[in-house]
């Protein structure tokens, strides 16, 4: 929870507001002027009206009229030396065409419609002192008069005083200095330029809330005009030469001054407010400067009402971390819930619920800290004098190195008071649960001899007993690996348990039930391993005579021959064999002798058969020679006695031809 609240506040407080950024300015003249004479001399009220600026110009008695688009001055309300229609122009209102202007020397509101330089006298013969702020409904006009101190309402149809509306005195809601009224929502806003604050009434004049008195961190000085637009209040803080907003509910929003540039004011007058521009008489600067708003969401004094219910919150779960560590039990979760909740409103910019959740939070957090402030100082007093009763009657004792035990004893004691005393809770709480061990070794100390020797004693059974485990877990996988290697299956089941038992026995200390347990176990393994041993010797034996066997039988099968043996089950058999080696290494060799002698048969025969077939051969060879011989002769023989038959055949014809 703690890292989720830092990571909101983070979040809140990473962003950049940029409210106001400067547009401009005007100070009374325009180019085609030949002197000075129209510089502004102090402007002290603004009003913007359906794309006209109107400038209060008290200094030069003055009105001026400016086309507030491309900021050109159209007409000046002054007449020649400076004396004009108006003496001392403050702040205005506009209706129907009618400008009013509360004039604070003539004492009077002067009515400007347009006509020339005819300004006329509203409240001939009113008992006004100095009005400085004018405010309009349908019926009436509400003239602030600083003179007066209070507040008047004139009948607007009769032009009459009717009544007063707000009275001076020092209470709150009663006045002392009235600047500049304003109606809005239904409700009047007042500014007291004596009591620095901005009054806001309902529509009896009953006193709702007061503004700018160090809400949310921000107390007004002087302030002198405002305007109410967009549910935001912005005010001319005169006297700290700055413009601040606020939120309807008084909370400030923002504030312009130095850190903006050219939001260096000089006693500013008044405001005017008209979409995203703000219009500043900055009266002894002698200018109205121009600046465009950039509306934001963002409120200092609510955020440091935020982190203050944090660190608050904070330094509670601290405390909580530290009870917890001395086995006190201390939930307490309003003041976090009430602090997400803050952080909630904060941003669904309910800045009024957020703030008062944030100091519910802070007050909350407060009282716990105080309950667990004094749980933890009683129990570490507690844990001090409880430690002190277990050190006191060895104090008495002529035991070496005890004297520095105890100093050092007592230095701890006097440290968690001290710390205590100091309000560092957790360093109180460290010093006072370090007296326990500490009081433990001042009792092994003096009692101490035993307690070493049973502890070397221990030392000394646990490092036998990590060796003797240490050689049969070692003898045990040795086992494994020898019965994997002879294709033996074997249970060791219980060694394994023997050996978790006895780890067992030993944690617990019982050093003799451990190595009992040991002794069981190498027991079964060496049991296991001698067997598995001599079936071994018998199994490499039978290997290794079926190797000599096959050895011979791969001679056999590759010795060429005019008959081939078959020899492929003798060969299939002693593979058999090689197998059966591991479960029955005696058949397996005779297996693999019955073979070998098999195929001894075989080749013999074999041998003999191809004996036979090749004299045979031979035989036939000899026969084919002597009968193709013999065919041979046969024909030479007939070819002769053709050959003499044709001869005597010719003799024959010759001589008959004789």
């Amino acid at each position: 929870m703690r890292l989720s609240v830092l990571f909101a506040l983070l979040l809140l407080s990473s962003a950049q507001f940029a409210s106001f950024n400067y547009a401009g300015f005007i100070n009374g003249t325009k180019n085609s002027d030949n002197s000075d004479f129209y510089k502004f001399g102090q402007p002290t009220g603004l009003l913007y009206v359906d794309g006209t600026l109107y400038v209060a110009e008290s200094g030069k008695n003055a009105v001026y009229i400016y086309d507030a688009e491309i900021l050109a001055r159209t007409k000046v309300l002054i007449g020649e030396g400076g004396v004009g229609p108006v003496q001392n122009p403050l702040r205005m209102a506009y209706e129907a065409g009618t400008l009013y202007i509360a004039d604070g020397i003539s004492a009077s509101i002067r009515t400007y419609t347009g006509d020339g330089f005819n300004v006329q006298k509203w409240t001939e013969g009113s008992n006004l002192l100095k009005p400085t702020g004018i405010a309009l409904d349908s019926e009436h006009m509400y003239i602030a008069d600083t003179g007066k101190q209070q507040v008047f309402i004139y009948s607007r149809s009769t032009k009459a005083y009717e009544k007063v509306g707000i009275d001076k005195g020092p209470s709150d809601g009663q006045l002392d200095s009235p600047a500049d009224i304003a109606i809005y929502g239904g409700n009047f806003y007042v500014s007291d330029s004596a009591k620095n604050v901005i009054f806001v009434y309902d529509q009896n004049f009953s006193l709702l809330s007061t503004i700018g008195r160090g809400r949310g961190g921000v107390s007004l000085l002087s302030p002198h005009g405002f305007q109410v637009d967009s549910d935001r209040i912005y005010v001319a803080d005169s006297g700290n030469n700055r413009v601040v907003v606020f939120s309807l509910d008084g909370y400030p929003l923002e504030i312009l001054d130095k850190l903006t540039p050219e939001g260096n004011f000089s006693s500013p007058q008044d405001v005017a407010v008209q979409g995203s521009t703000l219009y500043v008489a900055d009266g002894d600067a002698k200018l109205v400067k121009i600046f465009s708003i950039n509306y934001t969401v963002k409120n200092d004094s609510v955020l440091q009402a935020i982190s203050a219910a944090n660190v608050s919150v904070q330094h509670l779960l601290e405390l909580q971390e530290v009870a917890f560590r001395l086995n006190l039990t201390f939930e307490s979760t309003a003041a976090q819930q009430d602090m997400f909740m803050a952080l909630s409103d904060y941003q669904n910019y309910l800045f009024s619920s957020s703030s008062a959740l944030a100091e519910k939070a802070l007050r909350e957090s407060d009282a716990a800290q105080e309950v667990l402030q004094q749980d933890i100082s009683i129990k570490v007093l507690q844990t001090v004098k409880e430690q002190g009763e277990r050190v006191e009657p060895y104090r008495s004792q002529q035991v070496l190195g005890l004297k520095e035990k105890l100093a050092q004893f007592d230095n701890r004691v006097e440290d968690a008071k001290n710390k205590l005393a100091a309000k560092s809770y957790s360093p109180a709480v460290d010093a006072a649960l370090s007296l326990s061990g500490l009081a433990d070794s001042i009792g092994e100390l003096v009692t101490g001899k035993k307690a070493e020797a049973e502890t070397q004693q221990k030392n000394a059974a646990f490092s036998s007993f990590s060796a003797d485990y240490a050689e049969l877990l070692s003898e045990l996988g040795a086992v494994r690996a020898k019965a994997e290697k002879y294709q033996q299956q074997v249970n060791l089941s219980s060694s394994e348990s023997y050996l978790n038992q006895s780890l067992a026995q030993a944690a617990d200390g019982d050093y003799i039930g451990a190595n009992y347990s040991l002794a069981l176990a190498r027991l079964e393994i060496t049991s296991t391993d001698s067997s598995l041993e001599a079936l071994g010797t018998g199994i490499e034996a039978a290997l290794a005579n079926i190797s000599s066997f096959d050895a011979r039988l791969q001679q056999l099968s590759s010795k060429p021959s005019l008959v081939p043996a078959d020899l492929a089950p003798e060969l299939l058999l002693m593979s058999q064999s090689r197998q059966s080696a591991y479960t029955n290494p005696e058949l397996a060799v005779e297996s693999a002798r019955q073979a070998l002698s098999s195929a001894e048969v075989k080749v013999r025969d074999a041998q003999a058969v191809s004996m036979a077939a090749a004299a045979i051969i031979v035989i036939v060879f000899l026969i084919g020679v002597v009968a193709i011989s013999f065919f041979l002769h046969l024909r030479r023989r007939r070819s002769r006695m053709q050959q003499e038959a044709v001869e005597e055949a010719e003799k024959e014809l010759h001589h008959r031809k004789k």
